[in-house]
This record gives structure tokens, C-alpha cells and sequence, in this order.
């Protein structure tokens, strides 16, 4: 979060590893796409989790057939 909204600043602090970039003042919208996009990564992330367990089980059925 900065004051700072100079696109070369936000590019910077991107580059740096920053997840995302907030200007202040900040707005209602910032913190509703925030909450859409960890909502969004926890389904994906769950999603990568059922996947590889289902691989596992997929594999352990095949080494016991």
C-alpha cells in the first residue's frame, strides 16, 4: 500500500514480489477483488489438491492390479 501511483512504482514493487499493489486512498472495489481473488485461489488450489489424489489413488489401483 502506498501513496505512491506511478506505474513505473507499481511495476517495481510487482517485479520485487509484491502480489499486488494498493494506492491510496483506497476504495470498497480494492478489498471486494481482493477477497474474489483469494476465494479463487483457494478453489484452484483445493482443485490441485483432489487431483493429485485422485492420481494417487489412480496409480496404487494400477501397482495392486
Amino acid at each position: 500500500m502506498s501513496a505512491e501511483y506511478r506505474k513505473t512504482s507499481i511495476m517495481k514493487a510487482l517485479i520485487l514480489g509484491a502480489c499486488d499493489y494498493w494506492s491510496k486512498p483506497l476504495n470498497d472495489n480494492q478489498f471486494v477483488n481482493m477477497w474474489i481473488h483469494v476465494f479463487r485461489k483457494q478453489i484452484d488450489e483445493e482443485k490441485k489438491r483432489k487431483d493429485i489424489a485422485r492420481q494417487k489413488d489412480d496409480e496404487k489401483n494400477k501397482r495392486d492390479n
